[in-house]
C-alpha cells in the first residue's frame, strides 16, 4: 500500500515483531524507496540460509561456455 501526504510518501510495511512496529513508529515516516530499503534490509545477514533444517544440503550446478577468443 502506497499512500501520499504531502511532498513525503509512506509505505505500508509488514511489522514481522513487536519490536518493529514500535520502531517504525518510532521514528516516523519512511520518506524514500531508498530508505525503505534500508529499513528492511537493516538486519539482513546474506550468509543466513533460511531453511527449517540446517543439515539440508543446497545442490548448486554451475555451467561454464568458451564465447570467443580473442587471441592465440
Amino acid at each position: 500500500m502506497l499512500v501520499s501526504s504531502n511532498r513525503y510518501k509512506k509505505f505500508g510495511v509488514h511489522c514481522f515483531t513487536k519490536g518493529d512496529c514500535e520502531d517504525r513508529l518510532k521514528y516516523g515516516r519512511i520518506l524514500s524507496e531508498r530508505d525503505l530499503r534500508r529499513y528492511l534490509f537493516a538486519h539482513y545477514d546474506k550468509l543466513v540460509r533460511p531453511v527449517t533444517d540446517p543439515n539440508n544440503t543446497i545442490v548448486v550446478k554451475v555451467a561454464f561456455a568458451l564465447l570467443g577468443i580473442r587471441r592465440v
